[in-house]
């Protein structure tokens, strides 16, 4: 069954919106995981809701799986290394989160940077927009996933729209699980949008964040999840 990461860095933004102290980001972290999440992402950034001390935290309280969302900045992946969680994923600033790397252009310093990941026993995912070109340079790089950015399909206009977004997203998954990569979704996926993405039956994972959040204001977080889960679990094909 596709796994269920949930994203905590939209909690902690909006903490630090308000200057406040709560939602407390551990008590968040142990009440997704009570919940039945399969992972936690959070993001490291310069200045970030999320500090270095509060990931280490992090690190020895979650029980299920913890990555590291990050720019492909080398001091900051000095700074994740350190912390050793199970996976980073490189991504954009995030200023442009919905967006992909482009790692084609950016080959020569992502081969480096994965290298040093997997030295320090540490998986790597790329997040790249769903074209196959990029899947494929993903795997020439040596990555251990993908993270496909499926903002244009989550976020269309109209159900044509949404047809051909899901289209690209079920290409990349395929190639990416021919090369043997594993693929994570994320962006703005929920209960009403996770059914067909589920259906394609080569996404391994996905990565909930705001709108999870959002949803869980007016139905709680443990049925919010539920949602999404069985959204997965009556849609995924049967193996």
């Amino acid at each position: 069954m596709m796994r269920l990461s949930v994203h905590l860095t939209p909690l902690a933004r909006f903490r630090a919106l308000g200057n406040h102290a709560e939602p407390d980001l551990f008590t968040s972290a142990l009440a997704v995981d009570l919940a039945g999440a399969d992972g936690i992402v959070c993001r490291l950034e310069e200045d970030g809701p999320i500090d270095i001390k509060a990931l280490a935290v992090l690190k020895k309280i979650v029980r299920s799986h913890l990555t590291i969302e990050v720019e492909p900045n080398d001091g900051l992946l000095r700074t994740a290394m350190e912390l050793k969680p199970d996976q980073v994923t490189l991504a954009p600033h995030s200023k442009a989160a919905s967006q992909g790397l482009d790692v084609i252009a950016n080959a020569t310093p992502l081969r480096k940077q994965i290298r040093s990941l997997h030295a320090a026993g540490i998986d790597v995912s790329l997040q790249v927009m769903p074209e196959i070109e990029q899947v494929k340079e993903a795997r020439k790089l040596e990555a251990d996933a993908i993270t496909l950015s499926v903002a244009r399909y989550t976020k269309a206009d109209s159900a044509d729209d949404a047809v051909i977004y899901l289209e690209e997203i079920e290409a990349s998954a395929l190639g990416a699980n021919r090369l043997g990569l594993s693929t994570l979704v994320s962006f703005a996926v929920d209960h009403r949008n996770v059914a067909p993405l589920a259906a394609l039956g080569t996404i391994d994972e996905v990565v909930l964040g705001h709108r999870l959040f959002a949803r869980s204001m007016y139905v709680g977080l443990d049925r919010a999840l539920g949602e999404v889960r069985d959204a997965v679990r009556w849609h995924q094909p049967r193996g």
